[in-house]
């Protein structure tokens, strides 16, 4: 079970546990400097909840030491804690120069005010989850605790989301009965509430705990409850993760045409955002290719990449890009992804994605170009060691392999016959490939595809 800990000792673990990388470091001291201002903050709530008039908040380290004074509105029948002009600047300027929020775009970017706490509260849960990415599970955890302390003055559905980040934080690191308790009080804060996203997140949390223990027909039944709800309470964001979850437990049972289909459904609720777009086409793709549907795999690949993702999607389309390029014999294209993917080498921000899209790379090198393969291997294992990425190494060690016994290598999977319904889908997905940005903005053409 997860215990509560002070910033500084979540930062020590996960500097002692996370891979000495400049970007790595860096951004662990932002959010070490984010997170205590958050526990003067916390030192401050009972001030706040008595709707003292003001209380001051002092960082114990960063931004030149100077005191962040926060303000309560006492004239409303719940105290309104807001931050003066002064200190709102500190907070933007300490998330833009440390580079809090990477470098997001759209509903990702640094909010232009942090004026009220539930405010602060939402960018500081944003801060928590990238810190969770880049593997400082301790920090994004101490953090969290940190907003919740203080729940009484957000909204419902923050604290709710703070919760089911917190449990998801639990999940990852195998605590599966701490994360069931917190997914089981953001259900039941979504119930007596009537909050639709918080019993869809629930139902996620369940459904990815019930896909753990391999009760697969369990878990679909919770996604399939979670984005039914994600539906009628209109937030999309959710519902795709509900949809990917009905894909991924549809492939795994072997049903890839209802996976094909609730990936079309996940693509279609994305439309409009072009990242989001980019990655449910990246997993369409990833279907087709498992289907042994190289053209359509290609395409789809092709299409996400027009969407000009950044670099955490990019990187495992390029790298699947790259195997269907090889299966349709299409060896320019496996160079010019090659390279695409070659420019990200040197930044480990990514580490994994790199890792992976190289093991992509050889085995897309692998028939017709051994030194090729042989060098982004032995680049893929030397990140795979450094950062613990056991499965990684293993697949690549296993591709190197082969390369020295010189047997032939399987780029892709057999093509496995799909109903009517997944066909439809394929062909849907290649005609993606074919429309150009504006034809794509102004076409609402995408139609549903029935699910049996």
């Amino acid at each position: 079970m997860f215990v509560p800990q002070p910033a500084l000792t979540a930062y020590r673990r996960d500097s002692e546990r996370l891979p000495h990388a400049p970007a790595v470091e860096g951004l662990l001291a932002g959010v070490l400097v984010f997170a205590r201002l958050f526990e003067s903050i916390a030192a401050n709530a009972a001030a706040f909840r008595s709707k003292a008039a003001q209380a001051a908040a002092t960082l114990s380290r960063g931004i030149d030491a100077t005191t962040v004074p926060l303000r309560v509105d006492t004239t409303e029948a719940e105290p309104d804690v807001t931050l003066d002009p002064t200190a709102e600047e500190q907070v933007l300027t300490l998330v833009r120069e440390h580079e809090l929020l990477g470098a997001a775009r759209g509903s990702g970017a640094l909010p232009e005010r942090v004026r009220t706490f539930a405010d602060l509260a939402e960018l500081a849960r944003r801060i928590a989850d990238r810190a969770e990415q880049a593997g400082a599970l301790d920090l994004a955890n101490s953090l969290r605790f940190e907003i919740e302390r203080l729940c009484e003055l957000l909204p419902a559905v923050e604290h709710g989301r703070v919760l089911a980040q917190r449990a998801r934080v639990a999940r990852k690191a195998n605590a599966y009965e701490a994360a069931l308790h917190l997914y089981k009080q953001v259900g039941a804060l979504g119930r007596r509430l009537d909050l639709g996203e918080l019993r869809a997140r629930a139902r996620i949390g369940f459904g990815l705990l019930a896909e753990v223990r391999g009760n697969l027909p369990e878990a679909a039944r919770h996604f399939q409850t979670a984005a039914r709800e994600a539906k009628r309470a209109a937030v999309v964001d959710v519902l795709r993760v509900a949809q990917r979850g009905r894909m991924t437990i549809a492939a795994r049972r072997g049903d890839f045409s209802s996976a094909l289909v609730f990936a079309w459904d996940a693509y279609v609720d994305a439309c409009g955002d072009s990242a989001a777009e980019a990655e449910m086409l990246g997993n369409l793709a990833q279907l087709a290719l498992d289907v042994g549907r190289t053209d359509a795999a290609l395409a789809g690949f092709s299409a996400a990449l027009d969407r000009r993702p950044g670099p955490r999607i990019a990187l495992p389309v390029l790298g699947g890009a790259a195997r269907a390029a090889a299966a349709l014999e299409r060896r320019e294209l496996v160079e010019r992804f090659a390279r695409e993917i070659d420019a990200y080498r040197s930044d480990e921000r990514f580490a994994y994605a790199i890792a992976s899209s190289l093991l992509d790379l050889a085995l897309a090198f692998a028939n017709h170009d051994g030194a090729a393969a042989h060098d982004r291997v032995t680049a893929g294992l030397s990140l795979a060691e450094k950062y613990g990425f056991h499965e990684l190494d293993f697949r690549l060690r296993e591709v190197g392999e082969r390369l020295v016994t010189r047997r032939r290598h399987d780029t892709h999977a057999e093509q496995v016959q799909v109903a009517p319904r997944g066909e439809t889908v394929l062909r849907h997905l290649i005609h993606e490939a074919t429309l150009g940005e504006e034809d794509r903005r102004s076409s609402r053409r995408r139609a549903a595809v029935p699910a049996h």
